[in-house]
């Protein structure tokens, strides 16, 4: 079918073979025009006519005392077939126009390279100069705003903003402090707990221990104040470590009649629309009548064809929950004693040597109560700053 013929859209009409030409003549009789005629393989004429002449083709075969059957192709069809769908056509219009009025709009803001500075603080940094989510494209000045940026946090040393489709590409590269060491500033190095010396290293000021000695809590490790026969007397800042065999003591209490929380199935949920930087709440005034439960809140982020789109769904939920009584055995207190040391010693014995380990564990009054003692070599060298006059 031709372009325009599909356009305004033609009647196909269809006749048995053996009246087809009967119905033809008759047609040319009347000079009614008439596209060129097939047949299929079910013994059928076909040709095609203009809406104009569809109901001329009728009375000329009734005439003839023949059956004919005429179909609406071509655009026109189309139409009358979705028309009770029209709603969803409109919606489909309005939401390719839209998405290419959207993509004028900042989508999605990425930010790379940042490790002391936030992503948070980046974000609102950009955000005061009106960089943000729905941000309108043309009207941002990347350059500008990335100087300006620069120019006002002492953090960030560099920064790059590309707009790739409607993804913002923020790349950072943050300012190297170099640590600094007051060398003008004197100061000792003391014991933080009491221990039995294993290893001196001092990179300033003098020793005052040696190995194998044994020192308490507070003692002077290494001295600040250096007097010799060549320079004199003179205050230095101490540096270094002094690793000492220590003991390091921990425990735990764990009530052998407790309560678990089961949840109960009842939930209740609300959800929170946010469109580019907007929000609006979905039922708002919801009613939480549970006596306790969970708050659980989860965010989506819809796609369209594997394309980020700025509107992002939160889904909070209010989950009920009781609390039923529950009995632990011995071995399951003392499991749970243990592992609430290894919690207390994960960042507490992070850097130490392990030499020995001890458990004392007891049962009294509902409870179990579990000792560990440890036996460890770590650094106890503290800095203690000497107090001069200025």
């Amino acid at each position: 079918m031709r372009f325009f013929d599909y356009i305004r859209g033609l009647y196909k009409v269809s006749v048995d073979e053996s009246a087809a030409r009967k119905v033809l003549s008759l047609m040319v009789s009347a000079k009614i025009p008439f596209g060129s005629v097939s047949l299929t393989d079910d013994s059928k004429a076909v040709f095609s006519v203009r809406k104009k002449d569809v109901e001329a083709v009728k009375k000329t075969a009734e005439r003839a005392c023949v059956e004919i059957t005429a179909v609406q192709t071509g655009f026109p069809a189309l139409i009358t077939r979705y028309k009770k769908r029209l709603g969803l056509a409109v919606g489909a219009a309005l939401a390719l126009v839209a998405v290419v009025f959207a993509s004028r709009f900042v989508w999605d803001i990425k930010i790379s390279g940042n490790a002391d500075v936030g992503a948070d603080q980046i974000e609102a940094a950009l955000d005061a100069y009106g960089f943000r989510l729905g941000a309108y494209i043309p009207a941002l000045d990347v350059n500008e705003i990335s100087k300006k940026i620069v120019i006002e946090n002492d953090k960030i040393t560099w920064m790059s903003i590309n707009i790739r489709g409607t993804v913002a590409h923020v790349e950072v590269r943050e300012t190297a402090f170099p640590e600094t060491e007051s060398v003008s500033e004197p100061s000792n190095l003391i014991a933080s707990a009491d221990g039995q010396i294993v290893l001196v290293e001092a990179y300033g000021g003098k020793s005052e221990v040696k190995i194998g000695q044994t020192v308490k809590k507070g003692d002077l490790l290494v001295s600040g104040v250096i007097d010799s026969s060549a320079l004199g007397y003179r205050l230095v800042r101490s540096r270094g470590s002094v690793y000492a065999s220590v003991t390091k003591t921990f425990s735990s209490s764990v009530k052998t009649d407790t309560t678990v929380k089961v949840f109960t199935g009842a939930e209740k949920s609300y959800k929170t629309v946010k469109f580019f930087s907007k929000k609006a709440e979905l039922f708002k005034n919801i009613d939480i009548s549970y006596e306790k439960y969970d708050t659980i809140e989860e965010t989506e982020r819809l796609t369209v064809f594997g394309v980020e789109l700025p509107l992002f769904i939160t889904t909070t939920r209010y989950v009920e929950y009781i609390e039923e009584p529950l009995t632990l055995t011995d071995d399951e207190a003392l499991d749970k004693a243990r592992r609430l040391i290894a919690e207390q010693t994960a960042t507490e014995l992070e850097n130490d040597e392990i030499l020995a380990r001890y458990e004392d564990v007891k049962f009294d009054n509902g409870y179990c109560t579990l000792s560990v003692l440890i036996e460890c070599v770590t650094d106890i060298a503290t800095e203690q700053k000497i107090q001069t006059e200025q």
